[in-house]
């Protein structure tokens, strides 16, 4: 017979109470998945779900998506949000390949891991691909009202599109170590602020490595090697962007520019670069 002290019920009963029990590490195959299994069931590597977008739509704060190598083909997935106690996270095991696909012909701008409205996210690992012509401007990872999330260690290639955009509201969050390339422009910020782009390979893009858009105040763009694209990076945002920073990053072998402001207004301070 199996007894417990009071001492451990007791802790047992402080956990429950306070929303501590550990989080829950759920698995996704496109090999051996199947979308109908339970999420209790979903917890094992062996009896995994079938889609990302299915894993990521039962995870809470603390929990873990565990993506096994094979090719999802997903547009639009929707990331959920954490906690800064108990953040979420979704990683690649393997050679995980987004390839993203134009379900709807009237639409024309698809993204491969969508984050609206997220808190304390995170997300790495992961190859984001689009070779449909269909798809006129993809975009591999887009970042809206979001904040406190970390996108790392992702390789993506999305012709004609953007590789990673962060718009409107997102700030604090942190994109580190990816490698963007074949995009038309690679990192793309937009009307918000205070997010840190650090670390990244950006290379061999059509238009420009980093675009720094309207609105765009209060980033860091450090340690990056920027090379091979039409222009490194390009101020162009009207006058409304300030307090940008560039540090510590190579930029060379563009084709255009180095560093080009496209616009007097714009403010960036440009350090060892």
């Amino acid at each position: 017979m199996i007894s417990f002290s009071k001492p451990s019920l007791c802790a047992a009963a402080l956990l429950l109470i306070c929303g501590q029990l550990p989080a829950n590490n759920y698995h996704v195959n496109s090999a051996s998945g199947n979308d109908s299994r339970s999420a209790e069931v979903a917890q094992s590597p062996e009896t995994p779900w079938k889609t990302i977008q299915r894993g990521a739509g039962e995870l809470s704060p603390g929990d873990k998506l565990t993506v096994h190598a094979g090719t999802y083909e997903e547009t639009d997935i929707k990331i959920p949000s954490g906690t800064s106690e108990k953040p979420v996270e979704i990683v690649a095991a393997g050679n995980v390949i987004i390839s993203i696909k134009n379900p709807d012909i009237k639409k024309k701008q698809f993204t491969g891991l969508l984050l609206k409205g997220v808190r304390f996210a995170r997300i790495s690992g992961f190859t984001i691909y689009c070779g449909d012509p269909n798809v006129e401007c993809p975009i591999g990872i887009r970042i809206l009202d979001s904040n406190n999330c970390l996108i790392k260690d992702n390789v993506i290639s999305t012709p004609k599109g953007y590789g990673i955009f962060a718009g409107a509201g997102s700030s604090r969050n942190q994109i580190e170590h990816n490698s963007i390339s074949g995009c038309g422009s690679g990192i793309v910020l937009a009307q918000n602020e205070g997010n840190l782009v650090t670390g990244n390979d950006i290379f061999d893009n059509t238009m420009s490595g980093i675009d720094i858009k309207k609105g765009a105040r209060n980033n860091e763009f450090s340690d990056n090697l920027i090379i091979g694209n039409l222009s490194g990076v390009v101020a162009s945002s009207e006058g409304q962007s300030a307090n940008n920073t560039l540090k510590n990053c190579e930029i060379s072998g563009n084709k255009n520019y180095g560093v080009f402001i496209a616009d007097p207004g714009a403010v960036i301070s440009i350090r060892n670069s």
